[in-house]
């Protein structure tokens, strides 16, 4: 039995019925960086021309997004185009959500558990790291972890964020 938390509640969510495991599916991995100098062409306005160019990614298979996006919606103003919320957006628009935003009900650029920490700074954490799914695959979605500062906080400036999903072994 696992569980899932929506708009301040805990329900229920039945895994020993989920007789579910998907035969084929597109999983990218992300990493969203600087582009040599110039800033204006790197970050997420790279996962913005990639989800844009690629069209045949969002043939209806079931899709993972998942990685480093190095973006949040708290730096939408940084950016016109191609903003975190425009690929947001984008991808709710074929029906692709992120599981952490999907589990705990919150809103992007209102997390209240980062993923990054600023430097390894406890007091500067962000919540930059993702893993977007088909939304029917989000109901399958048993919870989502966000690792600790105190546990990795030597290892990286970034925690694991893990989801498990009903049905997946």
């Amino acid at each position: 039995m696992g569980y899932r938390r929506e708009q301040g509640t805990t329900e229920q969510v039945d895994c020993a019925a989920a007789n579910w495991w998907p035969s084929q599916f597109l999983l990218i991995a992300v990493w969203a960086s600087r582009v040599g100098k110039n800033i204006k062409d790197s970050y997420i306005v790279q996962v913005h021309r990639a989800v844009e160019t690629n069209p045949e990614w969002f043939n209806g298979q079931p899709i993972i997004l998942c990685g480093d996006f190095n973006s949040n919606a708290i730096w939408d103003t940084m950016r016109k185009e191609g903003n975190h919320s425009a690929v947001v957006k984008f991808l709710a628009d074929r029906k692709i959500v992120s599981a952490y935003h999907r589990f705990f009900s919150e809103e992007h650029g209102r997390e209240t558990r980062p993923t990054h920490y600023f430097w390894h700074h406890k007091n500067r954490g962000f919540h930059i790291d993702y893993l977007f799914l088909s939304e029917d695959w989000a109901t399958r979605i048993r919870d989502v972890e966000v690792g600790e500062y105190g546990k990795w906080a030597k290892l990286s400036d970034h925690v694991p964020l893990i989801v498990n999903l009903c049905g997946i072994r």
